[in-house]
């Protein structure tokens, strides 16, 4: 049995995998075309799903080995990966994408495209100091968001409570 991704079990704005899907290797769609590794980005390469700015993906340890559509375009990364995913995911790298392929009768970005696209590096190439940055505001994003859910819930515990029968977590 091989785990598979498509781009649609894939959280559209995180980029985070929501589903994979089991299949034995003769029954694998013919798109199964790459084999990932852990600290790969996957980029989604239809225009439309960059047009509706699809984040790319980040494979985590736990989906080291999958197999992926051929929808995504699989970057080894050279550098951190949290730094080629952050980049990818810029509004403005989609946008300059999009306008490489207008017109085009193809509607999949190929790497002959992306791979002339100017990516910036941080001051000095200090790739580990910029990335760990980074991780760390991601965390504190996290934890707020997660402070943030927790004091939505109490409101909306206090207006439900006021309903008799009701259980606060209503």
């Amino acid at each position: 049995m091989y785990r598979y991704l498509e781009v649609n079990g894939v959280d559209p704005k995180t980029g985070k995998i929501q589903e994979v899907k089991e299949y034995e290797a003769s029954k694998l769609p013919d798109r199964a075309k790459y084999i990932v590794r852990e600290g790969m980005v996957l980029f989604p390469n239809h225009r439309n799903s960059i047009a509706a700015g699809r984040a790319p993906v980040l494979v985590t340890e736990e989906y080291d080995g999958i197999v992926a559509t051929s929808r995504f375009i699989p970057f080894f990364c050279k550098v951190p990966s949290p730094f080629v995913f952050n980049i990818l995911n810029l509004d403005i790298f989609k946008q300059k994408l999009l306008t490489m392929v207008t017109g085009s009768s193809s509607t999949e970005i190929k790497w002959e495209v992306i791979k002339n696209l100017p990516i910036p590096a941080p001051p000095d190439l200090d790739f580990d100091t910029f990335t760990a940055d980074v991780i760390e505001v991601e965390s504190k994003i996290h934890r707020y968001r997660s402070l943030l859910d927790e004091h939505e819930r109490q409101l909306r515990s206090k207006f439900t409570s006021l309903f008799p029968g009701k259980k606060k977590s209503d």
